[in-house]
């Protein structure tokens, strides 16, 4: 376990991680079912990024993964990446990544402390024993996609983890201390983020607290010592004014 982790500066260093030379290829990306012209201003290029206002890189990067045409071409449609902006990103992944930290904050809940108390041998505790085996197959599927550079496939898996933990905490309405279990899933889920948003990844382990920097090869619970502060959004929606620009983007039909 690393102490006083400037996470950062050194987090990708520390990373370890078995790289292979692999040969990947992909089919092609077409704009609202039409092939991306320059002169014909179909298609949002680069140059449109810097001079307009269209949402901050993790949504681009988020949807242009989430379609990567890896078995055969896909098309980048502008209101789906509306749609899936606020239904994935930030009410599925983000909302229960902040409702989790943000209650164990606010209740100044010290994980260790609790964990003390937490017998998952008793009949009491039987779903959270259902909740983690869940969370061990969805994680070894996660491993298993990521490991054939499946793109797409690793973020459904990331989003069933996300899933799998929002249903967990809509279900502890009577007993909401359980959701010290949350926290491990949301630190899991920041490791599963890293290859596709690395930046909103760190965001998750500074506002979690995270100190370990070595992809685990499980999902583990994690006895945290410290108490969580400073809890903010990690995703953002569209502002009306962007979602305009964007549908202007949206080809004239013939």
């Amino acid at each position: 376990m690393v102490k006083n982790l400037n996470i950062k500066e050194s987090f990708f260093k520390n990373v370890k991680l078995n790289y292979q030379p692999v040969i990947n290829s992909t089919g092609y990306l077409t704009f609202n079912g039409k092939k991306f012209s320059k002169s014909k201003s179909i298609g949002v290029f680069g140059s449109d990024i810097l001079e307009k206002d269209v949402g901050d890189i993790s949504k681009w990067r988020f949807y242009l993964l989430r379609r990567r045409p890896e078995t055969k071409d896909a098309d980048f449609n502008v209101d789906e990446f509306l749609t899936l902006v606020e239904t994935d990103l930030v009410a599925c992944l983000g909302n229960f990544v902040n409702r989790t930290l943000k209650f164990l904050s606010k209740k100044k809940i010290v994980i260790s402390e609790v964990l003390k108390e937490l017998d998952l041998s008793l009949d009491e505790y039987k779903d959270e024993l259902l909740f983690i085996e869940s969370i061990k197959e969805s994680y070894n599927e996660y491993l298993e996609v990521m490991e054939q550079i499946s793109i797409r496939r690793g973020f459904e898996a990331l989003f069933k983890l996300c899933k799998i933990g929002n249903k967990y905490l809509q279900d502890l309405q009577v007993n909401k201390e359980k959701m010290i279990l949350g926290y491990s899933l949301v630190v899991l889920v920041g490791y599963c983020l890293v290859p596709f948003l690395p930046k909103q990844a760190l965001e998750i382990f500074e506002q979690a607290l995270v100190e370990n920097t070595e992809f685990p090869a499980t999902f583990e619970i994690i006895k945290l010592s410290r108490e969580h502060k400073n809890i903010s959004p990690i995703f953002s929606h569209f502002t009306e004014e962007q979602k305009e620009t964007l549908l202007s983007f949206k080809p004239v039909s013939d």
